[in-house]
């Protein structure tokens, strides 16, 4: 997890022709660069919240 987040792995990701939610990597294309935060504003998401966060963790989460 720690280099799928990591500044490298987003540089690679823009040189690829992606863009990256990463603020200390340029976004591309350039406009992308002064775009702000994105903000989930659906209150079903809300409502839901506990479901989506259990389907995260049955997806990502590494059970031991």
């Amino acid at each position: 997890m720690e280099w799928f987040f990591s500044r490298e792995t987003a540089r690679f990701i823009t040189q690829i022709g992606r863009t990256t939610t990463r603020n200390d990597v340029e976004r591309r294309p350039p406009r992308f660069q002064q775009a702000g935060l994105f903000v989930l504003s659906d209150p079903e998401y809300f409502e839901n919240y506990s479901k989506y966060v259990k389907l995260f963790d049955e997806i990502f989460m590494i059970r031991s």
